[in-house]
């Protein structure tokens, strides 16, 4: 057997098993023939060979990764057939390039070959997807081509960075979709990361938007004081037995006692407190809330803050940029949508801000908390 570096390309069609189902056996065999046919003959005009085909699959090779990319594409646009009594089925193809081994016959074998079958079964209809090795060698001249994310295979020992051409139509879909053989590869992230992001973005906002908002909601806005401390009033032993964090790392320092939490960054400080929220610049104290009175739309323009910048800003707010993070979806990798974001933004602020609860307890709780269980989100490490 001769081994050779190839690039792979392997198509199939979405829903062919549960169309081919309903089909009449004679209109699914010539419409099997006639999409075999379209496919060996884009694959010939840019320099491949069709290697064989498998039911709606088809493996074919090509000497150069930009041949094997450009007849990808040229895939999407001229073989998407329709299924009489059915309708249209997508075609799906993915690219891979690695050693292979060709035989007497001229098949192909080996973990490339593998690796590509797999990567097909996660690509979504109507798109093209690579593996990072294809995107690295090869050449594209349609436009930019994309970064989907790591993920696992069944059968393949380590995570597999996944690019993505770009869609014809614009379409938002995500090109790759969740299976029990291809799951998303994320690093959760650790709870001082998703601390310091919220309370950052509580400083973020206030700053930028603090006057606005503040001449907007001014009815609801209440300058509080905590009530004076009186001689004995707080006990040495109460102080020892409440619970304390202290931590410093490079972009924020942070301090919790029982449910007080200050957060300083390089820009201002949060200090957050059963009924208060207090945001301060080096000079002077910018924001003052009492969130016992906080009103439903001052909770809403905060969360709508969240959640457009998770769904429209690539699963990063601000907050989430600075401390490398993200929210994801946890069965596509990609960022929620925006109703999505919205609910997970409500939850978290309801979650963080009553009174009792402990401003930094809920960020403790395990690496899913409750919004994100209930929105299917999870925060991962981005670098």
């Amino acid at each position: 057997m001769e081994h050779r570096i190839l690039a792979i390309v392997v198509t199939d069609l979405q829903g062919f098993t549960e169309a081919a189902g309903r089909a009449d056996r004679e209109d699914l065999e010539a419409f099997i023939a006639r999409h075999h046919a379209e496919v060996g003959a884009v694959v010939r005009e840019y320099g491949g060979r069709l290697v064989k085909t498998l039911g709606d699959g088809t493996l074919s090779v090509f000497a150069t990764v930009t041949d094997a990319v450009r007849a990808a594409d040229a895939l999407r646009h001229r073989c998407d057939l329709t299924l009489p009594g059915v309708g249209p089925l997508p075609i799906r193809v993915a690219v891979h390039v690695g050693e292979a081994g060709v035989d007497a016959e001229g098949d192909v074998h080996g973990d490339a070959v593998n690796l590509a079958f797999r990567l097909a079964e996660g690509v979504r209809g109507g798109a093209v997807c690579l593996t990072e090795a294809a995107y690295h060698v090869g050449r594209w001249e349609g436009g930019p081509v994309q970064r989907v994310g790591a993920f696992v295979f069944k059968g393949i020992a380590q995570p597999v960075t996944v690019y993505t051409l770009p869609s014809p139509t614009g379409d938002a879909e995500p090109p790759m979709q969740a299976s029990p053989d291809v799951r998303p590869f994320y690093r959760p992230s650790p709870w001082w990361r998703r601390l310091i992001s919220f309370y950052m973005d509580v400083l973020i906002f206030s700053t930028s938007f603090g006057l606005l908002v503040g001449w907007l909601l001014r009815p609801w806005f209440v300058h509080w004081q905590p009530p004076p401390v009186t001689p004995g009033s707080v006990s040495a032993e109460s102080m020892s037995t409440s619970p304390f964090v202290q931590m410093e790392t490079p972009l924020a320092k942070v301090e919790a006692q029982g449910s007080h939490v200050t957060v300083e960054t390089p820009i201002g400080r949060v200090r957050a407190e059963p009924g208060t929220v207090v945001v301060e610049s080096p000079y002077r104290t910018l924001l003052r809330i009492n969130y016992l009175r906080l009103s439903g739309l001052e909770v809403l323009v905060f969360a709508l803050y969240l959640s457009l910048f998770w769904a429209l800003g690539r699963g990063r707010t601000p907050g989430n940029w600075l401390t490398q993070t993200a929210v994801v979806d946890v069965d596509t990798g990609v960022p929620p949508p925006f109703w999505r974001a919205l609910v997970r933004a409500v939850l978290l602020v309801l979650l963080v801000l009553p009174v009792g609860l402990g401003l930094i307890i809920p960020f403790l709780w395990g690496r899913r908390l409750p919004h994100d269980r209930w929105t299917q989100t999870v925060v991962v490490l981005q670098r």
